[in-house]
């Protein structure tokens, strides 16, 4: 059977994906485009092929690794991937997705009788297309033999007019800077890009305060005018990941004026902005920056680790039924309940191990808050797994461990509010006005002298005291919710300890 029935997605998966018949160069990418809904604001595409066909791939052997247990493959692409293409409409405040659709070109045919069989859900069709309504709401679409489609978070509705949408004349388009991360994967720029766009949703107004609380940007003395305005231009994020002898990874922020100012301070203020948002990666400080008009990028070597972290904003678990398939084909007779269960619990096991190893590797104990970003990603990521089958101890472990995840994104989120309200209440307003009577006019009677006063008001500028004040109290509520991540992450270390001691003595390695 065709691997799409292995797959069962996580954090963004369950969105619709379209396998699209053998793309072999950038106009057929072109094809894969035209199924994005028009109103995502987040793209991810991954040319398996080529990543796979690189030398670092080929020294490792990547892709025999893969076709055993596609796990070894950080992008939890199906082994018969070629090309793969998602677009998210992408709450920008928190992060999180919905209406997800995503394509993916096959190597091998799809199986639909066996999907069908595979898949919890049942069978129907949009007019003449075949479609399957999983279970849980979400849906897949077997568009060809080798194309298929699935669709996470939206409506039958949704997908029925999506599907006009795509096979009408032109195909939807999504926004510029989405087209042309997937373009430079298309050129072989890079094997894998991930774009946000940002188009309109930065307001002018909003800028004056960032600039102020930033270290790096309220340095910077003349032009700020001109600075709020290049950072209310902002169009976008682009990572690219390109894999050769080794793996390089760049993300870009584009605006939509040139960067003069920005140029200025192109790395610190690009590691401070990662900083804010807690997505961070060990590597950042030791990339290069580098501009181009209205691009400022930092580029550098990246790890397995870090990729895994980049993935996770828009992730894909492609494992589910992937085992027993397999194996059926191997053996040519039904899998035994047993042995299902077994090997659900091994891929749930060694998914939170890879996970949770991801955020060791980058982890600072003293600055959590410098990966939180990822940590609640990896925290979403183990409440949207495939937990059929999987042993209940295990499960329960993996749910606490999610939990104490949530916890340490939580205590942050708690500190910043806290350090907002301490702000205003304990810091004095950036102007004091006071006023005085002075005299302004003496006259003299034979009753003595006397004098006409008028107010004199003057403004006392507190801007700079209030600013040292507020950033004394964050980082005194941080190193609060530092103590408390350090707890929490320790007992996510206990409860790992013990889901690996359960998995050798009850499950077997």
């Amino acid at each position: 059977m065709g691997c799409y029935i292995k797959w069962s997605t996580q954090s963004v998966a369950f969105f619709c994906v379209i396998a699209i018949s053998q793309p072999t160069n950038a106009q057929e990418w072109g094809d894969l485009k035209r199924w994005l809904p028009r109103q995502s604001n987040a793209v991810l595409a991954i040319d398996a092929q080529k990543m796979f066909d690189s030398k670092l791939a080929r020294e490792h052997d990547w892709r025999q690794l893969h076709s055993q247990s596609f796990e070894q493959n950080p992008t939890l692409l199906p082994p018969s991937a070629d090309r793969f293409a998602l677009g998210v409409e992408l709450d920008l405040e928190f992060l999180s997705p919905r209406n997800e659709l995503a394509v993916i070109s096959l190597h091998e045919p799809v199986d639909l009788e066996k999907l069908q069989q595979r898949i919890p859900g049942k069978p129907d069709s949009i007019g003449s297309q075949t479609i399957i309504e999983m279970d849980n709401g979400n849906f897949i679409v077997p568009y060809s033999d080798q194309l298929v489609l699935m669709v996470r978070m939206a409506s039958r509705q949704w997908l029925a007019r999506q599907l006009g949408f795509a096979e009408a004349p032109g195909g939807t388009a999504i926004a510029p800077i989405l087209s042309e991360s997937i373009d430079r994967v298309a050129i072989e720029e890079a094997q894998i890009s991930l774009a946000i766009d940002l188009t309109g949703a930065v307001a002018e107004s909003a800028v004056d305060s960032l600039i102020e609380n930033s270290a790096v940007l309220s340095e910077i003395d003349d032009g700020k005018a001109r600075l709020a305005k290049e950072i209310s231009s902002a169009q976008g994020i682009v990572l690219l990941i390109q894999f050769d002898e080794t793996m390089h990874g760049a993300i870009e922020m584009v605006f939509g004026e040139e960067s003069k100012m920005l140029a200025t301070v192109a790395k610190p203020f690009m590691l401070e902005f990662l900083d804010s948002v807690g997505a961070s990666l060990p590597e950042f400080n030791e990339w290069t920056a580098e501009t181009d008009g209205n691009r400022i990028q930092l580029s550098g070597p990246i790890t397995i680790p870090s990729l895994h972290k980049i993935l996770s904003l828009l992730q894909v678990d492609t494992r589910d039924l992937d085992l027993a398939d397999r194996t059926e084909k191997q053996t040519g007779s039904k899998v035994p309940e047993a042995l299902i269960a077994e090997r659900a619990t091994k891929r749930y096991a060694a998914r939170i191990n890879n996970m949770i190893s991801a955020i060791q590797a980058g982890q600072n104990t003293d600055q959590f808050y410098r990966q939180l970003l990822w940590t609640d990603r990896t925290a979403k990521a183990i409440t949207q797994m495939s937990t059929r089958n999987v042993d209940p101890k295990v499960l329960r472990l993996g749910n606490e461990i999610a939990r104490n995840l949530f916890g340490i994104v939580s205590d942050f989120q708690q500190a910043a509010e806290t350090a907002n309200y301490r702000g205003a209440a304990e810091t004095p307003p950036p102007f004091d006005w006071h006023t005085n009577m002075v005299p302004y006019y003496t006259f003299v009677t034979p009753y003595g002298r006397y004098y006409r006063y008028r107010p004199l008001s003057y403004a006392q500028i507190n801007m700079h005291t209030s600013l040292v004040r507020r950033r004394a109290i964050e980082a005194e509520e941080f190193r609060r919710a530092n103590e408390s991540a350090k707890r929490l992450f320790s007992e996510i270390e206990l409860k790992l300890e013990e889901m690996n001691y359960h998995m050798d003595r009850s499950i077997g390695r």
